[in-house]
């Protein structure tokens, strides 16, 4: 199929969208779509099937800026003396090579690191000192331990030109709907305080869904209302002539092996494609 028609195609089936920039084919594009907060549940889901997009999904260019990035943190920690060393030995002994090892067990190594973990006990400084007194201190048997995984940022900027009066009353209903649907809402006067709306992204190419990002929230919105560096504004609108927006996303929940049902190259995978073509039947069928 080629790329003129894949657009085609997906512009009659994105036709509920209201909001877009640019109106025109692309055969990529973004997808953005606000939720409300799902309540009585701290876990939420992390996806959304293409059946409940909303009828204001907002559908913008791919931005300039596309950077996929995971992080996991890990810690250097100390096993300890007497666990690290002796246990070890005595675990080795008793499991390992079996009950007629044990008199093969260093036991002036067992004595030391028991007597030190005593001392250590009474006075940190002690057994500093009785390590310097004999000239040597004890393994701590360093190990690496999983800590977790950080949440997931994106930072995606988009720099638009509106070229006709009805673009420009366009992007000022997009750049309105993401600012209302960041921020949060008040009750009783200002007393209570409303959760902000969550948000899907999407990234479409010519065949594949581009890299995933789960459910997010919006903490940052910048707009330069000057993009060209000298403000310049429609005769008819009062609008800019140029825009750059700059969106941050985090989100609610952590990213593990189980999001990703694929590990092949996309090239190489049919099954990919054919998820790809389930998608845009989703789409159609709304």
């Amino acid at each position: 199929m080629s790329a003129q028609r894949t657009a085609q195609q997906r512009k009659q089936k994105l036709k509920f969208t209201t909001l877009q920039y640019p109106k025109e084919d692309m055969t990529h594009f973004a997808m953005l779509y606000f939720t409300e907060l799902q309540r009585y549940t701290i876990k939420r889901t992390k996806d959304r099937t293409f059946q409940d997009i909303p009828s204001n999904a907002i559908i913008l260019p791919i931005p300039a800026n596309l950077q996929e990035q995971y992080k996991v943190n890990y810690e250097g920690a100390e096993l300890g003396r007497v666990v690290g060393s002796a246990g070890q030995t005595i675990a080795d002994a008793l499991t390992g090579r079996g009950l007629d090892a044990v008199s093969d067990i260093n036991l002036s190594t067992i004595a030391k690191g028991v007597g030190a973990k005593i001392v250590e006990g009474i006075d940190a400084g002690l057994a500093r000192g009785a390590e310097k007194y004999l000239g040597e201190v004890f393994n701590p048997h360093l190990t690496t331990v999983f800590k977790g995984v950080d949440l997931r940022n994106h930072s995606f900027t988009w720099r638009m030109s509106p070229e006709t009066k009805q673009e420009s009353y366009d992007l000022k209903k997009i750049i309105d709907t993401i600012r209302n649907n960041m921020l949060p809402p008040t009750f009783d006067n200002g007393i209570r305080m409303g959760y902000p709306n969550e948000c899907f992204i999407k990234f479409f190419g010519d065949q594949y869904m581009l890299y995933p990002i789960f459910r997010c929230v919006v903490t940052d919105l910048q707009i330069n209302h000057a993009a060209a560096g000298t403000p310049t504004f429609f005769a008819e609108t009062g609008l800019p002539t140029q825009f750059e927006m700059q969106i941050s996303f985090q989100e609610v929940e952590i990213v593990t092996r189980n999001e990703f049902e694929y590990t092949q190259d996309p090239a190489k995978d049919p099954t990919i494609k054919q998820t790809s073509q389930a998608v845009q039947n989703k789409i159609g069928a709304l």
